[in-house]
């Protein structure tokens, strides 16, 4: 799963915005940098990988400009595997689209396909 963040109060591209994940079972961070090393590149969106979880059981947003938002179960519901914009200090998120996920089994290239 990916989520954007777009800065309202915050600056737009919400650097130093860290990003809360909670599962059934873990919870994980990440934080918006705009480079963190030597001749990096800028990689703004925040990637989670969530496995074999099968809900998002919270999200939390911590802006720059001090706001917290959080978003619940209900809210999150059809988060996995998708792209997910979020506006600071918005109710719900701004858009979420779906990753086109292959089969189970299927990859391209394979399978006889050239």
């Amino acid at each position: 799963m990916v989520i954007e963040l777009k800065g309202t109060h915050s600056n737009r591209d919400a650097i130093g915005a860290r990003v809360r994940l909670t599962t059934a079972s873990k919870t994980m961070m990440r934080q918006v940098e705009a480079g963190s090393g030597y001749a990096s590149e800028m990689m703004l969106p925040v990637h989670f990988g969530l496995g074999t979880a099968t809900k998002i059981e919270e999200v939390e947003i911590t802006w720059p400009s001090g706001l917290i938002q959080r978003f619940d179960a209900a809210q999150t519901e059809g988060w996995k595997n998708s792209r997910v914009t979020i506006e600071e200090g918005a109710p719900q998120a701004r858009t979420v689209v779906p990753f086109q996920v292959p089969a189970v089994g299927t990859q391209p290239g394979r399978n006889g396909a050239k």
